[in-house]
């Protein structure tokens, strides 16, 4: 049952995406569209979607909102009581548009790095090369590690107490990944002066708006960032991992 109604959101989502590839992407950093699996020709949900689509004409309305309303109870249907809220892929409707600025910032996932459990690495069967070099790179900092194989991956695991050593002890330290770029959408209406904030994920305007498009400038890193305030602590391997010494925060 519950994989039925998983099929029917798929389904209903194909069909609204499908529909808005007709209309104008103004802005398309992530396309809304499904792709096909080669092994298998199933048809596969993007993995996020960040792109502005404006509606050809006002005709087109009540057809996109029927699909948008059947996707949107399609998914609250699969999710069942576990629904909280619609997922990046959710279609935002916005009318009487006059002024559009997207900005682009780092997203990161961070979290202590606490001297209990272990970090590991990950290689594919074909970087037999890059794991001999790391594994002598360990050796001759005598840091320990333990190697194992699970469904071809090989994992090369390291004792975070053995990492704190190797940083002299430092009190507390945590652990950054850089995720991609978060995008927003400040869309100001008219006859307004103050604009909203929208995650840029898939924004679809009405046709009758006549809108400025604007890029904004980054953002300057800001005063209480972890790079203005804590050291960066040197990882004995090359990883897209950053690790910082939060001691004195």
């Amino acid at each position: 049952m519950e994989r039925d109604l998983w099929k029917q959101y798929f389904h209903a989502e194909q069909q609204l995406f499908s529909f808005l590839n007709d209309a104008t992407a103004v802005y398309t950093n992530k396309p809304a569209v499904y792709s096909e699996q080669p092994e298998t020709g199933f048809m596969i949900a993007p993995h996020s979607v960040s792109t502005i689509i404006q509606l050809n004409d006002k005709a087109d309305t009540p057809e996109f909102l029927q699909l948008k309303s059947l996707t949107d109870t399609a998914y609250q249907q699969a999710k069942g009581k576990a629904f909280k809220r619609f997922n990046f892929r959710h279609a935002r409707y916005v009318e009487n548009v006059e002024q559009i600025n997207i900005a682009h910032n780092d997203a990161y996932r961070s979290k202590a790095f606490l001297p209990t459990g272990s970090f590991s690495m990950m290689y594919s069967n074909h970087e037999s090369d890059v794991l001999e070099r790391d594994k002598n790179r360990l050796d001759e900092l005598a840091i320990s590690y333990k190697v194992t194989h699970r469904l071809g991956t090989v994992y090369l695991e390291i004792q975070n107490q053995d990492l704190f050593a190797y940083w002299g002890n430092p009190g507390a330290v945590q652990m950054r990944l850089h995720t991609g770029k978060h995008t927003i959408a400040r869309i100001r209406k008219t006859g307004e002066t103050k604009s909203d904030k929208y995650p840029c994920g898939l924004i679809v305007v009405d046709a009758e708006s006549t809108f400025s498009l604007y890029h904004a400038t980054p953002q300057a890193t800001r005063p209480h960032t972890l790079e203005r305030n804590a050291p960066m602590l040197a990882f004995p391997l090359d990883t897209q991992h950053q690790f910082f010494d939060k001691t004195a925060l």
